[in-house]
Order: C-alpha cells, then structure tokens, then sequence
C-alpha cells in the first residue's frame, strides 16, 4: 500500500509513511523509526506524538526503550467521524457569530456584504437566518412559497413568536391567508396591512430584519439574494411604511 490514500485522508506524507512504516515494521522505537522513514529523530518523535493524538498508533515497550505500534486502521473511520463533528460545530459557530462579525465589520467598512442562495434548501437557510439575527421582521409577501415551502413557512412564523420577534407584514388580500392572519395574528404579534390581489402578484417576497435585507425570487429558478447593509436596511423600513399607507389607500378605494 502506498501513502496517497493516507494523505488523501488527511495525513501528512511524513505521517503517512510513518504509520505505514509501524504496520509493516511493529513495535518500533523512535530511532528505529527515523531509520526507516528517512526522517530526523527528532521529526520522529513529532510525528508520534502526532500520530498519537489523532489515535493512530500508540505507545508501547521494546525491552527498557520507548516504543509505538500501529492501531487497527478502523482508527482511521473514528478520526473521521471526529473531523466531521468537529466541522460541523465550526460550521455553527460560524453561524451563531456572524451577525456580531458582520456587525464590527460594517462598523470600519462602508461596503454591503451580498450573499446568494439558490434552491429549497438555500432558502430555507434564509429563513432560518432571520430566526439567528433575531430581529424584528418588516415583510412584503407574495404567495410565491407556497409551492417549494408549504407547512414549514407556517413552522418559521412560530419559531418567529417563539424568540419574541414582532412582525410587520404586507401581502396581498388572499382568503387563507387573512384567515390565518384573523386566528392567530394577535397570539403571534404580527401587525399586517393588505394589499388588492391584484396589485402585487409578483413571486418576489422582501425581507429586512436588523440590517440585512433579503430578497427571494420563487420563479422558475428559486433564487435569494442577502444584503448586509444597514442604510439599505433603513431605506426598506423606509419604504414599507409607504408601501402600507398605500395599501390602506388601495383596500379602501376597493371596497375590500
């Protein structure tokens, strides 16, 4: 067996070639070892230290002298799995500090931040980042998600109340989502303004919470776009408090 498979795993060349050295070799001394992999003695005891720690070998005697012999390369599945949780948790740390990051970096740089998402689960994490921000919501709502997010929207608007989030909301006059809105807006905090159905059909729904902005096309290519600015944050805010008072304006002229 050669060492690419081993690098390719994550070893180093020089911890590949010891770990294949204790395999064939057994129990084996540092020297010894140096010896066989054309390595220094004292890059030999820094490799099995290494080696060691990731589970790899482990310690042993040859007579009075320190020695190391290979474990099982099942090993090998367990480092992995490790790297795999350990990623994962680095992932949510990511995650959990980026609004206070974004936050200090938009404090020194006058630059907005864009992220792209594309597909269910993109968006899906876009709804999800609204629940990590934890900031009051200001929406305009087509009833374009209904088809790709179904009951998990309704799942979002719960977790919402749950974090104590006050919604404010602008979508089109549709019966089962006035209905919805009749039974449980109060218990939810949500403040909504209607417009007539045929004044936005659009299948574009805006989102500003905190200063981030995020914009979700459900057309033939589910896509969304999140900007991290507070100025263009503000000017959303901005403009859904004209939007309402023209679809206050709208409903009454209507008769709706």
């Amino acid at each position: 067996m050669n060492e690419t498979t081993l690098i390719n795993l994550g070893l180093s060349e020089s911890q590949a070639k010891t770990y294949l050295a204790l395999i064939k070799g057994g129990l084996m001394t540092p020297p010894e070892l140096a010896e066989a992999t054309e390595e220094s003695r004292t890059n030999a005891y820094t490799i099995l230290e290494r080696l060691e720690e990731m589970g790899l070998v482990k310690r042993g005697a040859k007579g009075k002298k320190l020695a190391y012999e290979a474990e099982n390369p099942i090993a090998l599945e367990y480092l992995m799995e490790k790297r795999r949780k350990e990623v994962h948790q680095a992932e949510q740390q990511v995650k959990a500090s980026m609004p206070a990051l974004l936050n200090y970096f938009y404090t020194y740089q006058n630059r907005p931040g864009v992220r792209y998402f594309e597909g269910e689960e993109g968006i899906l994490d876009m709804y999800r980042d609204q629940l990590r921000t934890a900031k009051d919501v200001y929406f305009i709502r087509s009833d374009g998600d209904k088809n790709l997010l179904g009951p998990k929207l309704y799942q979002f608007i719960e977790k919402r109340h749950e974090l104590g989030l006050v919604v404010h909301g602008i979508e089109p006059a549709e019966e089962d989502v006035m209905q919805y809105a009749q039974e449980n807006d109060q218990r939810l905090g949500r403040e909504m303004a209607w417009l007539p159905r045929s004044a936005y059909n659009e299948p574009v729904n805006i989102y500003t919470y905190g200063d981030k902005t995020a914009i979700i096309s459900y057309a033939e290519e589910t896509i969304g776009v999140l900007i991290e600015s507070p100025q263009i944050a503000a000017a959303f805010r901005q403009l859904h408090g004209i939007v309402k008072i023209a679809a206050d304006e709208l409903m009454k002229a209507t008769g709706k």
